[in-house]
């Protein structure tokens, strides 16, 4: 998505709220096959409910630095961590094929 999305240059509130819904979405929609293949399990779950404490930090911390970060580090910071993923993803396919 962001590959998609940081060419058009968003207002980053725009490009923020546009993530989260389609990743809520998203995930949202994995639980019907997760729940049907039965990996939906008392541990996963219960994993789930203990990290559920830590949310509401993570959501005051992800509004405090969308407002004191400027919109040219904004993109500049997705734009980095984008290509640090993309060596990543680079390096294990490389990895994989000497492995493998």
């Amino acid at each position: 998505i962001n590959i998609y999305l940081l060419p058009q240059k968003l207002d980053k509130t725009l490009f923020v709220g546009t993530t989260v819904i389609f990743f809520s979405v998203v995930n949202y929609v994995k639980l019907i096959p997760y729940g049907y293949l039965g990996m939906l399990n008392i541990a996963n779950l219960s994993t789930s409910m203990a990290l559920i404490a830590l949310a509401p930090i993570g959501v005051y911390l992800g509004v405090y630095l969308h407002h004191r970060i400027n919109e040219f580090w904004f993109y500049i910071l997705c734009y980095g961590l984008l290509f640090i993923t993309g060596i990543k993803l680079c390096y294990e396919g490389m990895l994989g094929l000497l492995v493998g």
